[in-house]
């Protein structure tokens, strides 16, 4: 989407079937939602539910009243009116990692550790055996 101008935000901002508008984003209430996608079911143009609904599509892409009524008419026909109403963004950060988990985290550091400094011994046993050899 195209970044929308400060009067096409304002103008938007004041239509009673948008939630929320943002530089790039229309949210749209989920009553318009269903509106519209129950007269596109009416065999009604994409563009004149958005045009009746008061929005001005020259501020959008060509297809974006397609898109957005196809979006909206796919998430109808898999979760019904439910569905519209619902938010669908993520559930958010879950926070710090479990105890157990945690847990199970330093131990595997404390061997990977332990393994570490074991290699180190055993190849300076082979470097000093190596140098012994060698002088012989």
């Amino acid at each position: 989407m195209a970044i929308l101008s400060d009067s096409a935000r304002k103008k938007l901002e004041d239509n009673p079937n948008v939630l929320k508008v943002t530089a790039k984003n229309v949210t749209y209430t989920a009553a318009f939602k269903i509106k519209a996608v129950k007269q596109f079911l009416d065999g009604e143009s994409y563009e004149s539910i958005f045009s009746k609904a008061g929005v001005d599509l020259a501020q959008f892409e060509s297809n974006y009243a397609r898109k957005s009524v196809d979006r909206w008419h796919r998430i109808f026909k898999e979760s019904g009116e439910q569905g519209l109403k619902a938010e669908r963004r993520g559930s958010g950060a879950k926070g710090r990692p479990k105890g157990k988990k945690f847990k199970s985290l330093e131990a595997e550091i404390a061997y990977l550790r332990a393994e570490n400094d074991f290699l180190k011994k055993l190849n300076a046993l082979e470097a000093a055996y190596l140098k012994k050899k060698n002088s012989r």
